[in-house]
């Protein structure tokens, strides 16, 4: 066991004693060589490879600059927007008003079967024959209409109230 101990310790210090000798032999490639290069030395060999080099009070300047001119275009975007918003809902009433006017006096109702009450209401808001679909559903159900609403083709007609009109679908 003593043998194998000895020949560890000696190949351990033969190893220390030959990187030393590399280490001392060889000051260029040491860490004191790198330490070398200054601040200046760094700074043009940067700006010779088309690098800028800004000073930590010139950066802010820049990044407060660069924030005025984006807060600047924010605000011209938004206007922008709200004007695009306001001309397209001027656009979209007036072919609202145009499809109005266009639009016949009366309206050919079907009601297939499967068809939820709930689903007819809806299409007669959106033709225009009554003014909020849910509104027209609570009038039924308290009126214990909604379970009286047929299947087949109905004629409405612009003007009807609501009283008219499920008098029609219910053909009471």
């Amino acid at each position: 066991m003593k043998k194998p101990l000895q020949f560890f310790s000696i190949g351990l210090l033969t190893a220390t004693v030959i990187i030393s000798i590399f280490y001392t032999a060889l000051p260029e490639n040491s860490s004191e060589a790198a330490k070398a290069i200054t601040d200046e030395e760094i700074i043009a060999k940067l700006e010779a490879n088309n690098y800028q080099v800004l000073t930590d009070q010139e950066l802010f300047e820049l990044e407060a600059r660069v924030s005025e001119v984006e807060k600047v275009e924010l605000l011209k975007e938004n206007k922008e927007q709200k004007e695009k918003i306001k001309e397209d809902e001027k656009n979209e009433n007036k072919e609202k008003e145009i499809t109005k006017n266009k639009e016949p006096s009366t309206y050919k109702l079907v009601i297939r079967e499967g068809t939820s009450p709930t689903e007819v209401y809806q299409t007669l808001e959106d033709k225009g024959f009554i003014n909020n679909a849910e509104s027209f559903n609570t009038y039924m159900n308290d009126r214990n209409l909604t379970e009286y609403v047929q299947i087949g083709e109905f004629e409405i007609v612009k003007g009807m109230n609501r009283d008219e009109i499920a008098d029609t679908i219910t053909r009471q």
